[in-house]
């Protein structure tokens, strides 16, 4: 793989661009070899975080097993969806956020 130096000027941009909901970057591995390394774009991340609240918010009247189960469903497709290698510690924020937001 080539690096991104060498791909595009050096004044322009760092390397780094968004696609399909990820943020895609060309870090150096362990080894010293370039690499694609891919997360949650911040967008994205925040888009979800919210729909989640609001969610979580217009459920509260529901009873609370039929609330667990949405819930863990949603968790469920958005881990489906973004759950690449790489990508663990964005998931770890959602699923933090979907708990503090089930409890209080």
């Amino acid at each position: 793989m080539l690096p991104p130096a060498s791909c595009q000027e050096a004044d322009v941009g760092n390397g780094t661009f968004g696609f399909l909901g990820f943020s895609h970057d060309f870090p150096k591995s362990r080894r010293g070899y370039w690499v694609i390394k891919r997360k949650t774009a911040k967008k994205r991340l925040r888009r979800t975080k919210k729909a989640l609240w609001h969610w979580c918010r217009d459920q509260r009247h529901t009873p609370l097993p039929a609330q667990y189960r949405m819930l863990c469903q949603k968790l469920l497709g958005h881990f489906q969806c973004y759950g690449i290698r790489g990508n663990y510690r964005m998931l770890e924020s959602v699923l933090q956020h979907g708990r503090r937001r089930a409890i209080g």
